[in-house]
């Protein structure tokens, strides 16, 4: 009797082992999903700083919105 119960006690350890470690593998998963969507956005950020000072450096040389030259109205 004392054995059943020692084995079936053993059991639910393992059993319980092996959920904890499917849990440890999906969150380590989801770390590096998560480590692999930030470095993406860092990038991004990083881009639109380029192309903010790119815009700033560079003058409209008298241009429009749309890159036309002002009519002279004279």
């Amino acid at each position: 009797m004392v054995h059943k119960i020692r084995e079936e006690q053993e059991r639910r350890v393992r059993v319980d082992q092996i959920r904890l470690k499917g849990k440890e593998d999906d969150l380590a998963r989801r770390r590096e999903q998560l480590s692999m969507r930030e470095a993406a956005i860092k990038r991004q950020e990083q881009e639109l700083k380029v192309r903010e000072q790119e815009n700033v450096a560079e003058p409209s040389l008298g241009r429009d919105r749309k890159g036309k030259q002002p009519r002279c109205t004279q």
